[in-house]
């Protein structure tokens, strides 16, 4: 069966609790008719607040506990989720044959069937239009692969994981990829992997400056990048938001 999958932790850079899995399970549940399972990867949290009619949290395994320790090599301000790369590990085969990765912050704002569907390669990418520093290109094609969403099927592409150690991370860094998981993966796989299109409706919240009161007719996922959230205020302060039916809500 195919899954979707979030990974949650809270290292004190920002905050995200079990209710954040749950929101944005409820949401995907709204849009998707599909089967699928959605899985928690979870470490740091009491799995507790899970809600398990929506949710199947499953823990961090020990093989991969070694990655919380490192940082982002372009600063350590900046957000470590290296975590996500055991996604690529023979062991992650226990969560489902497909799985399409999501960041838990995101939201989900129609059916995801079409990102399953779209290719049957054993790996399929997402190559923002949003490049740094916040800059969005119109002519030039992006190059990095971003980390919040990707599909894969487990089992292939291990290398990822087999191979990556703190030192392969600064090495990807050295040659110009931003970012943590996804300078690792876009250092591997950004030249020759199989990526969606650019009209398949995966956004960055930074785009949506450029909306009025309506979203793109295309639109799946509109990720946020940064300090701002779905569930903060400055997010609802969008003309688009109020129309926006999710179970994200401030804490």
């Amino acid at each position: 069966m195919n899954s979707i999958v979030t990974f949650l932790w809270n290292d004190g850079y920002r905050d995200y609790f079990p209710e954040h899995a749950n929101a944005l399970a409820k949401d995907i549940k709204k849009h998707c008719f599909f089967p699928y399972r959605f899985i928690c990867v979870y470490d740091q949290i009491n799995p507790k607040g899970f809600d398990l009619d929506y949710v199947e949290p499953v823990k961090l395994p020990e093989s991969a506990q070694w990655t919380r320790k490192l940082k982002n090599p372009g600063s350590a301000r900046l957000p470590s989720s290296y975590r996500r790369l055991w996604a690529f590990s023979e062991e992650a085969k226990c969560l489902g044959e497909r799985i399409l990765l999501l960041d838990i912050d995101c939201l989900v704002v129609s059916d995801l069937n079409p990102l399953f569907d779209y290719s049957d390669a054993d790996f399929v990418g997402w190559k923002p239009r949003l490049e740094f520093p916040n800059k969005i290109p119109r002519e030039k094609e992006p190059k990095r692969l971003g980390g919040g969403t990707w599909l894969l099927k487990t089992g292939t592409h291990t290398f990822i994981w087999d191979t990556f150690t703190e030192k392969r991370a600064k090495e990807a860094r050295q040659a110009k990829w931003r970012g943590s998981d996804q300078g690792w993966l876009s250092y591997n796989l950004a030249d020759t992997c199989v990526c969606w299109p650019k009209d398949m409706g995966i956004y960055n919240n930074q785009e949506t400056r450029l909306w009025g009161k309506k979203i793109p007719d295309n639109a799946k996922i509109i990720h946020f990048n940064g300090k701002i959230k779905p569930w903060h205020p400055d997010s609802k302060e969008k003309k688009w938001y109020p129309k926006i039916k999710t179970n994200f809500v401030e804490r």
